[in-house]
């Protein structure tokens, strides 16, 4: 044991040195996402309105993991009494490469409604429920603006957790973005535009009241500008000033 120890004490010295090189330079294990297939629509949904164009581009985050945005150019329409939709359903596949992965979801565009509103959304659908794995709401916003000509802007970001579930699971998630334009065709409005977005619904978004330990806030704001002109010739439009841009990424 004495020789040991000597042995030990000799050899420390240059052992040590070389131990600490390679932990450091060991790779760090990566807790991120990976994107699984191309973004991919199930059809769209349009009526006297153009059809929604979109666009995305991945990159990756400083720590390897997998990030991308994606681009919704919802178009313009105009018209006297005009009764249009457009509707775009958009869906990626997705895998949570560790036991759990903060995940941020950024959301920006600018519109110009009268007599006319929009909604959006963005989720993620686990493969299967269970042991941690639900639907995670990142968007949930909606603007009508009545009889009113209003420009609705937003520009922020949330980050929630999403967890890697079971083994049937096995991280795998669904992200579906939703956009829906509508002119409100020959109803009359009254005057004020009905608004319903992520911070002010109260019992609708279920996943933040489940889970509200698992938010990790929001950032960024929404803007709603009222320009005051009632429409008496009831011109109803919409034009998508700024396209819709997400943005997805892990740590």
């Amino acid at each position: 044991m004495r020789r040991l120890n000597a042995l030990l004490a000799s050899r420390w010295p240059t052992v040590f040195p070389a131990l600490l090189t390679v932990v450091l330079l060991a790779p760090a294990p990566v807790l991120a996402f990976k994107w699984l297939g191309d973004w991919s629509t199930p059809g769209g949904q349009f009526s006297n309105a153009p059809s929604p164009k979109y666009s995305n581009a991945d990159f990756k985050t400083s720590s390897g993991g997998d990030a991308g945005t994606l681009t919704v150019d919802m178009g313009q329409v105009a018209g006297t009494n005009l009764q249009a939709a457009s509707k775009i359903v958009l869906q990626r596949n997705l895998q949570i490469t560790g036991n759990a992965e903060d995940i941020t979801v950024g959301n920006s565009f600018i519109t110009d409604l009268q007599n006319a509103g929009l909604s959006v959304s963005v989720v993620f659908v686990p493969l299967a429920n269970g042991q941690g794995a639900h639907q995670v709401t990142f968007v949930n916003f909606s603007k009508n603006a009545g009889d009113r000509q209003r420009t609705v802007s937003s520009d922020r970001s949330k980050t929630r957790l999403v967890r890697y579930g079971s083994a049937a699971n096995g991280g795998n998630y669904t992200a579906i973005v939703t956009i829906q334009y509508q002119t409100d065709g020959n109803r009359s409005g009254n005057g004020r535009g009905r608004d319903d977005d992520d911070h002010g619904r109260r019992g609708r978004d279920r996943d933040r009241d489940r889970d509200r330990d698992d938010d990790h806030g929001r950032r960024g704001h929404d803007r709603d500008d009222d320009h005051g002109c009632h429409s008496s010739n009831l011109t109803n439009s919409w034009n998508n000033v700024s396209p819709h841009r997400f943005t997805f990424s892990g740590a």
